[in-house]
């Protein structure tokens, strides 16, 4: 009888199970939080392209297409605004996160076994090596293996974030995702309705000030959007694609294959930094390549070449004429290529 365990229920964490639970007999999802009520976390819900995913626009949790994303730069001293541009999308949505997850756990409920509410810690994890064929954790930016397995480093370069979801007047925002650019500050829009949107900041986590709520409220002043109370945020640490070593990701360990995906794996897309279509390719391609490390190490490497040298490129373009004057080029060609900087 083969075994697969799942660490996080997560899309990462929900693609491995369906996909593991083709080829196991017995497939075990460990989730820390529980798909009956909503799900906490406050996530940039912009989907850019939906043909990653595997079901229908008509499940439970999409809630809009959409075929563009608007992007502004703002000067913050004299909030005086410098470009502003839009980038066509080639399959994009909106979903409600929560909603879309719990839609799939159901789909899976009679293939696989749930347990939510049930942290995994990296001694249990140490424990299932030996015993499980299969080991898939995808519990995030800080996964179980790099506490339970001195080889797996912590990721090189992270985003520090701040979000929310609220209810209020968002018709300046609606119906076009935003990114708004304020210096070291990325921060995004993603309405849901004109009365209903996700939003938060990032910044690179040397750039991170000191108390970055404090920073998002104004930047929520600034920028004319309800402005949240400290419960009602939610605070994040996000992976940058190659902030991790692609070798750590696949390993075998006292008779078991481990893979790490998603988040966990670094595979979060160059420009976005939205990583959802990515960790379901990741997962996918993990469970496929179970009896392979190297070939999933491969598939790794190859799935993000060109967003990697689009990367490089774009920070030596920066580097040489500036961020400003960069993104008004950028403003006049319309290319994809701005969103980098978000």
């Amino acid at each position: 009888m083969t075994t697969a365990k799942i660490i996080g229920g997560g899309m990462a964490g929900l693609a491995a199970a369906q996909k593991a639970a083709q080829t196991f007999d017995d497939v075990e999802l460990y989730d820390e939080g529980t798909y009956a009520d909503s799900r906490e976390g406050a996530w940039g819900e912009l989907v850019p392209n939906y043909q990653q995913f595997p079901f229908s626009k008509q499940v439970d949790g999409v809630v809009r297409n959409i075929d563009q994303i608007e992007l502004r730069t703002v000067e913050h001293s004299t909030s005086r605004q410098i470009t502003e541009f839009k980038l066509n999308l080639q399959d994009g949505v909106i979903i409600d996160r929560d909603v879309y997850e719990t839609m799939w756990a159901t789909e899976l409920d009679n293939q696989i076994t749930v347990y939510e509410d049930h942290p995994v810690t990296p001694e249990q994890l140490q424990d299932w090596c030996g015993t499980a064929d299969l080991i898939i954790d995808a519990s995030g930016p800080q996964p179980v293996s790099q506490n339970a397995f001195e080889h797996i480093s912590s990721h090189s370069k992270t985003i520090e974030t701040v979000s929310t979801q609220q209810s209020g007047k968002f018709r300046q925002y609606y119906p076009i995702p935003v990114a708004v650019i304020f210096g070291a500050a990325k921060m995004y829009v993603t309405t849901k309705s004109q009365t209903r949107a996700t939003y938060g900041v990032g910044w690179d986590r040397t750039k991170a000030p000191d108390n970055k709520l404090q920073r998002f409220k104004s930047l929520c002043e600034e920028a004319g959007l309800p402005v949240p109370s400290e419960r009602e945020v939610v605070y994040g640490t996000e992976p940058v694609m190659g902030s991790r070593p692609y070798r750590q990701c696949a390993f075998h360990q006292d008779g078991t294959e481990v893979r790490l995906v998603g988040d966990a794996a670094g595979v979060v897309n160059w420009a976005s930094r939205f990583g959802l279509g990515r960790a379901i390719a990741s997962a996918y391609a993990a469970v496929e390549y179970h009896n392979h490390p190297k070939k999933y190490i491969d598939w790794l490497q190859d799935s993000t070449r060109g967003d990697r040298i689009k990367h490089q490129i774009l920070r030596l373009l920066e580097q040489g004429v500036g961020e400003q004057r960069l993104m008004s080029v950028f403003g006049q060609t319309r290319s994809e290529y701005p969103l980098h900087w978000f």
